[in-house]
């Protein structure tokens, strides 16, 4: 399980801790996709592949309002 947007960014994105610390910003992942997005920019970091944000739309149907603005994928 990854988190979709990191914990420990939070603050920047003004929401509170348990927005991001549920299911609805959990994603399954192998370990190697996990430790390349370690705490980084999700945003960033699927604009970075097509694909991967191809595939995050396509299997991630519980994400929440909140992780979906923040993704941008509103």
């Amino acid at each position: 399980m990854d988190h979709v947007v990191p914990i420990s960014q939070w603050r920047k994105y003004g929401v509170r801790r348990r927005v991001l610390d549920n299911d609805s910003n959990k994603v399954l992942a192998c370990r190697a996709c996990n430790e390349a997005k370690g705490c980084s920019d999700p945003r960033a970091w699927l604009d970075a592949d097509p694909e991967r944000r191809r595939r995050l739309i396509a299997e991630a149907r519980y994400l929440s309002d909140a992780v979906k603005a923040i993704l941008g994928l509103n």
